[in-house]
């Protein structure tokens, strides 16, 4: 809430003293004399009874009888944009309350403008009464969405723990059998130097007998050459048989002259962990579960192409229908309330506020029209529309602007009709840029290339976040992002409705298929009243509507 909002808050329960207030003291009023038409406090009130014994007056119990304060007064007159200006007209075409200042800088176009003082008494006691009721409904789902989100804040901080928990095992497992390869490294390398080792030793005691050897047959000749011939002939044999015996032995170590160990890292590790961007994937569990499929039949005369759909906070649901070239306002029985035909074919529609929606209307040729469409009591009223110079094929709604894709671009307009920027082309061939949706905080873009069968991820600036393909993404038509950032594709040709996750690069179900009655996926919408996705289809006359937990 901004500091203007909550000072006005705070000042609509105020009630100060008039007379304290002649004087320049703040003080908190308690009794309000109808009279007089003023405010006094316990102190004042004495004085003032006093004086005027005949007034009527009406304590802190009596607060329905007060007029609405200073703060209250301003609240509801200050134009929110500009706070030093009132509120003075009603501009029809946006339904929006404005002041002198919003009349010139974003309103002089709109050609239903209505002085409040004209407009002040269309309001019934009923209407008035609903507004109320709908206040006290709607803060009680403030209430239980507070309370829910406080229950996913603990939940969360309670799976953040458990998945830290969860990243530490693995990270431990992972030591472990690292420890294990360095162990089976380490004993293979103890091994060797045992068995080199070995081997030197028998080598350095082979040396030493043959020096004994030696020693032995040297000091035989010495004595044997001065005796007789036959045992000179014996040492002299011996001697020269233990010298080729040496030689060859020694030719044979002599060879070996150096040794060391050498290890040859194994890189495939290093290289495959590097490869990694981490120990897996973290993303929230929020994977929508279908318990219940329904077919809901529509009027077969009318041959109905669903090309988009919408709902509506009271629980009314808006249906494009292609081929008659009109949206119909249906019950949450499905039960046709009211219709509204077009100038050409409706391509694709999105929610603006909770009773209006825009839809993209065209012909493929001279028409490219944006139609705002609102719900007035239970009818559908057509409101102004946005001419385009180029194709309008899908529609997305986010904080004022508007997206339109093209078939080939990207577009951002303010709802007022400025276009503002392309953020995204591609002319490389068919349609490469077919249905747009938003994500709920507005930084995340998604657009289906039915041509190359893919789903591009764009910053809101336009930039490629990621591509995504999948053996199911065959022709992904229609896209929808629900408020908790769940991302649903029908595709028109592998007949199925599939859930990607929020970053746009990981299928996350298949939530619908040929078998549970899919023919040809045109259009996509979660529904909040029903907590149902509802599918519509070309060439059929029934829309899927499954029920998800």
């Amino acid at each position: 809430m901004s500091l203007f909002k909550k000072k006005m808050s705070d000042d609509m329960n105020n009630y100060h003293c008039s007379s304290c207030e002649e004087d320049h003291v703040s003080t908190e009023a308690d009794v309000y004399c109808e009279l007089c038409d003023k405010f006094y406090c316990l102190k004042c009130i004495n004085l003032h009874s006093q004086l005027f014994k005949k007034h009527s007056t009406h304590g802190r119990d009596e607060m329905d009888k007060w007029p609405a304060s200073k703060g209250t007064l301003a609240f509801i007159e200050t134009c929110e944009v500009h706070r030093d200006e009132k509120l003075k007209v009603l501009c029809e075409d946006h339904r929006q309350l404005c002041c002198s200042n919003c009349v010139m800088m974003a309103h002089r176009q709109c050609t239903k403008l209505t002085l409040i003082s004209e407009a002040a008494n269309i309001p019934t006691k009923a209407d008035f009464n609903n507004v109320s009721a709908k206040v006290q409904q709607i803060l009680t789902e403030i209430k239980e969405l507070q309370r829910s989100r406080q229950n996913n804040i603990e939940s969360i901080q309670t799976s953040h723990t458990e998945r830290l928990h969860q990243l530490r095992e693995i990270r431990n497992k992972i030591n472990a059998q690292i420890d294990e390869l360095e162990k089976a490294t380490v004993k293979e390398l103890d091994d060797l130097k045992t068995k080199l080792n070995d081997s030197f030793k028998a080598d350095v005691e082979t040396c030493s007998m043959f020096e004994a050897e030696l020693k032995s047959l040297s000091e035989a000749l010495h004595v044997a050459k001065n005796k007789s011939s036959e045992l000179a002939f014996i040492a002299y044999s011996k001697c020269m048989y233990g010298i080729n015996r040496v030689e060859t032995h020694l030719h044979e170590i002599s060879e070996l002259k150096e040794f060391s160990i050498t290890f040859q890292v194994n890189s495939d590790i290093e290289r495959y962990l590097s490869s990694l961007s981490g120990l897996g994937s973290i993303s929230s569990n929020q994977c929508l579960i279908v318990v219940e499929r329904k077919k809901v039949y529509l009027d077969p005369f009318e041959k109905p192409d669903v090309k988009a759909i919408c709902d509506f906070p009271n629980g009314h649901c808006l249906i494009a229908m292609l081929n008659t070239m009109k949206v119909v306002l249906v019950d949450p029985n499905y039960k046709v309330l009211s219709q509204c035909h077009l100038s050409a074919r409706p391509q694709n529609m999105c929610q603006i506020s909770t009773c209006q929606a825009a839809v993209a209307v065209e012909d493929w040729s001279t028409i490219h029209q944006i139609q705002f469409i609102s719900e007035n009591k239970g009818k559908l009223v057509k409101g102004r529309k946005i001419e385009l110079y180029h194709a309008c094929a899908g529609l997305a709604h986010h904080h004022g602007d508007i997206y339109v894709t093209s078939k080939t671009a990207l577009y951002r307009y303010t709802i007022n009709g400025k276009q503002m920027t392309k953020l995204y082309e591609d002319t490389s061939g068919g349609t490469t840029v077919c249905k747009c949706a938003v994500n709920p905080t507005g930084d995340i873009i998604y657009v289906t290339n039915r041509t190359k069968h893919t789903l591009l991820t764009l910053s809101r600036e336009g930039t490629i976040l990621s591509t995504f393909q999948d053996p199911e993404l065959k022709m992904p038509f229609a896209i929808h992002v629900t408020a908790l950032a769940q991302v649903l594709l029908c595709c028109v040709n592998s007949k199925t409705v599939i859930q990607v996750d929020g970053t746009g690069r990981r299928k996350v179900a298949t939530l619908a298929s040929e078998k549970e009655g899919l023919f040809k996926p045109m259009s996509v919408y979660y529904s909040k009243n029903t907590n149902a996705i509802i599918v519509g289809q070309a060439e059929c006359d029934y829309i899927l509507i499954l029920k998800v937990k």
